[in-house]
C-alpha cells in the first residue's frame, strides 16, 4: 500500500498540472475569440521622464474584460451592447494637432448594469517633457439600464500632462534575446472627474 501512495500522488499531479495548461489554452482562446489584446506579461518596467518618439497615433490603457474597442467609435452608440465590468482609456492623437480623449466605464449587471463615456476633443501640443490638451468640446453619457443621459463638457483652459516612456521587457521566445517595448505614462487630470491621475498607455495604431 505505501509503495502505491507516491505513485497515486505521481498522477494527481499530472491530472492538476493538465488540468492549468487546458485552463490556460481556454483563457487564451476567449480573449483571442472576443477581440481583446493579449500582451505578454512584463517582467521588468522601467519608467525614464520624457518622451522622445512619436506620440501621434492611438494610445490605450484597458483593465478588466474589455477589448479596448469600446472606446474607438467617434459616438456613445456601443454603449447599448453588453459589456463586462472593465474600463479603457484612449487618447488618439492625430498628426493634424487634433486630440480625442475617452473614457469608458462598465461595472453592474442586468438592471443594475452602468456605463458611462466620458470624451474631451480639441487641440494638443508636446515638447518631449510635457503634453498640453487644449479642450474646445466635451460629452459625458451615462447609460443605467435602458436610460440614458448626456451631459456637454463645457470649453476649458489647458490641461497639461507630464510624459514619460515605460521600457517594458518581456520573455521572449526560448534562446531569443527578452522583448522590449516603450508605453506612455501621463500624469496630470483626470478625465472623468476632479483631482490627478494616471495613465498607463500601450500604442495600437498610428491612425
Amino acid at each position: 500500500m505505501n509503495k502505491q501512495v507516491p505513485a497515486m500522488l505521481l498522477i494527481l499531479m499530472a491530472v492538476a498540472v493538465g488540468a492549468a495548461v487546458v485552463v490556460g489554452a481556454l483563457v487564451v482562446g476567449a480573449l483571442f475569440l472576443s477581440g481583446a489584446r493579449v500582451e505578454p506579461i512584463a517582467t521588468k518596467v522601467v519608467e525614464q521622464p520624457g518622451f522622445d518618439g512619436e506620440l501621434s497615433g492611438r494610445w490605450r490603457q484597458r483593465r478588466g474584460g474589455f477589448t479596448g474597442d469600446e472606446a474607438r467609435l467617434p459616438s456613445d452608440a456601443g454603449l447599448t451592447e453588453k459589456w463586462p465590468p472593465g474600463s479603457v482609456v484612449e487618447l488618439l492623437l492625430k498628426p493634424d494637432g487634433a486630440y480625442r480623449f475617452t473614457s469608458v466605464e462598465a461595472s453592474g449587471t442586468g438592471v443594475l448594469a452602468t456605463k458611462a463615456l466620458v470624451r474631451d476633443e480639441g487641440r494638443w501640443t508636446a515638447d518631449g517633457h510635457t503634453l498640453t490638451l487644449t479642450v474646445e468640446a466635451g460629452v459625458t453619457v451615462k447609460r443605467v439600464s435602458a436610460d440614458r443621459t448626456a451631459t456637454s463638457r463645457a470649453p476649458a483652459g489647458p490641461q497639461r500632462y507630464a510624459l514619460s516612456s515605460l521600457l517594458k521587457e518581456s520573455p521572449g521566445t526560448p534562446g531569443a534575446s527578452p522583448a522590449v517595448t516603450t508605453g506612455l505614462r501621463l500624469r496630470g487630470p483626470c478625465l472623468s472627474g476632479p483631482g490627478e491621475c494616471t495613465f498607463d498607455l500601450e500604442l495600437v495604431d498610428d491612425q
